[in-house]
């Protein structure tokens, strides 16, 4: 095709399309048609987490950037003025590791500054003194269970003939420490209620790609000297 048409990138002659349609009548396993089973074309697209980890800095620059914060600027300025004056009162050197024990520090000076604050202004300090650092401990709900990441949220496609959790024990927990799948309903098949969207694609290079080991170097070398050859012999019959 001149233009690709969304993912479509080649068109399909009236005989070419005859000749496909043939091979499939044909029901003929060979060199340009394979038969497989429905299933080896099937997936289960699971969702991967992976733990939030934060840092904290109560530095001059990180505080004033509770500007870009919605759920601050709401706030009445003098609320804000002493917001940020109290949490100028923490270490701007100190680098804290744990979220937990920034928030419980933030929180002290917010309260010897006569400050109660709802949830979401507390949230507004988390992101605007916050970083994420792989070094820092896993942030926790209060339950307990580990809060995910949502920058590091991954998809992986697994066959239909494996099973979700044994292929993620054996192919992703190795590889991603702390990682878990999302068994949330959503990411449940409507159809049958199990783990993983199912969903089906055609793999053509998997199924008919044919190895071709690349031209060995002598025979490039002789082709650009052939070529360089003939170059030569044009530009001397063109004096």
């Amino acid at each position: 095709m001149d233009e690709s048409l969304g993912d479509k990138r080649h068109y399909l002659t009236g005989e070419q399309i005859d000749e496909i349609a043939g091979l499939f009548g044909d029901l003929e396993a060979n060199g340009r048609s394979k038969i497989v089973d429905n299933a080896e074309f099937g997936y289960r697209r699971i969702v991967i987490d992976q733990p939030l980890r934060l840092s904290f800095r109560a530095t001059a620059k990180r505080i004033d950037s509770l500007d870009d914060e919605r759920a601050f600027t709401n706030r009445d300025e003098e609320i804000q003025e002493r917001v940020k004056e109290a949490l100028s009162g923490l270490d701007p050197e100190k680098v804290w590791m744990d979220r937990e024990e920034f928030l419980n520090d933030a929180e002290l000076q917010l309260n010897m500054a006569g400050l109660d604050l709802r949830d979401s202004v507390y949230n507004a300090i988390e992101r605007a003194l916050g970083e994420r650092n792989p070094e820092a401990e896993i942030c926790r709900k209060s339950n307990g269970d580990p809060e995910h990441d949502t920058d590091r949220r991954e998809k992986e496609r697994v066959p239909l003939s494996t099973d979700p959790r044994e292929y993620f024990e054996r192919e992703v927990a190795p590889h991603l420490e702390n990682a878990w799948i999302n068994e949330s309903s959503k990411y449940h098949d409507d159809q049958d209620g199990e783990l993983g969207v199912v969903g089906y694609e055609i793999n053509f290079d998997r199924h008919f790609y044919e190895y071709e080991p690349p031209r060995q170097p002598k025979e490039i070398n002789e082709d650009i000297e052939q070529i360089t050859s003939e170059i030569t012999s044009l530009l001397d019959g063109s004096h």
